[in-house]
């Protein structure tokens, strides 16, 4: 009879022990679970951003051989936001959609990395130019647009971060409801946006774009800084990790006196 009850005790202990590690376990599958969501969901907007590429018109195959690709090339910084200090001897200039996700990857990703390491320390100067994809990103225009009235009242930064957090949600109703979340004078902010105030701006950066080659988001040019604001370097295409920029920042460093 003891031997039973040893049993039967002994079975009652071993299944409230594996209660307690399926309890833990499951807690931290849902932490998992999560985060798997969270990549497939990047994976999925990022193969939609691919397929839209490839049956826009700029996709169709070429008649002609293609162009090298450029290796080099060169914009001005126009009187667009920059970020870090202005006399930094290195300058970044980015073209960038605030739909695009591989923009979205940059700016999450690596552009933090450059922050801390080059910007912060008075190295590196950033500079953020539109280039709206609009006939794949329709609302991409009006949230370059939004981004410089926010920059009116001194929130253009906040307002980049914030839309590049919510590209599922750029319909005017949402610009104007994160003017009113970023605490913004909201009558003048409208006002800004209503009136299509930096629709040139926008449209000269696209050109500016154009003229330096650029065909796709993201776009970078990474150069000496220059009294006339025209910075002529590296030409990197695509959201490449932090390694290729801190590449071509030190190699800029070590011929700068």
């Amino acid at each position: 009879m003891k031997s039973y009850r040893f049993t039967f005790f002994s079975i009652v202990l071993f299944l409230s022990f594996m209660l307690m590690i399926s309890t833990v376990s499951y807690a931290g599958a849902e932490q998992d679970i999560q985060d798997i969501k969270k990549g497939l969901s990047e994976v999925k907007e990022e193969l939609k951003e691919i397929k839209r590429l490839l049956e826009s018109p700029r996709a169709q195959v070429p008649t002609a051989p293609p162009a090298p690709a450029l290796t080099e090339s060169e914009a001005s910084i126009d009187d667009d936001p920059i970020l870090g200090k202005k006399n930094a001897p290195i300058t970044i200039i980015e073209f960038s959609d605030y739909q695009c996700p591989f923009c979205a990857r940059f700016s999450r990703d690596t552009l933090p990395q450059i922050k801390k390491d080059y910007i912060d320390k008075g190295i590196v100067r950033y500079i953020f130019r539109d280039y709206p994809l609009s006939s794949i990103h329709p609302r991409a225009q009006m949230a370059a647009e939004a981004a410089q009235c926010a920059g009116d009242q001194g929130k253009y930064w906040d307002m980049h971060d914030t839309l590049f957090d919510n590209q599922r949600a750029l319909e005017v109703e949402d610009l104007k409801e994160y003017a009113e979340d970023l605490d913004l004078n909201t009558k003048d902010f409208n006002d800004c946006l209503d009136k299509a105030k930096y629709v040139r701006e926008v449209k000269d950066d696209i050109k500016s774009g154009e003229n330096a080659g650029v065909q796709g988001t993201p776009a970078f040019i990474v150069g000496k800084t220059t009294e006339n604001g025209v910075i002529k370097g590296k030409f990197i295409k695509g959201a490449h990790p932090y390694q290729t920029f801190k590449t071509a920042i030190e190699e800029l460093l070590k011929s700068t006196p």
